[in-house]
């Protein structure tokens, strides 16, 4: 799925599905760390570990990757 999805030519629908479940897992997250029997430190931990792997994912999904042999602005490689 990462190739797949973090690809700048997948399809619009596979970049959104995968977007909506990384939202549900993180929902499901806050959800957990909601409780009120759980160590206020091991719930802050939950939600920043939650937050900090959505962004990574996103990341992942949405921006733009480079074509192998250039640089980050698309100029070729000279080794």
């Amino acid at each position: 799925m990462h190739e797949g999805a973090a690809d700048s030519r997948a399809p619009l629908t596979a970049r959104t599905l995968v977007t909506v479940y990384c939202a549900s897992v993180t929902a499901i997250l806050f959800t957990v760390a909601q409780s009120e029997q759980l160590p206020v430190t091991l719930r802050v931990s939950i939600v920043v570990l939650s937050l900090s792997t959505a962004l990574m994912q996103l990341l992942q999904i949405w921006t733009e990757k480079p074509v192998p042999g250039t640089d980050c602005q698309g100029r070729d490689v000279v080794e």
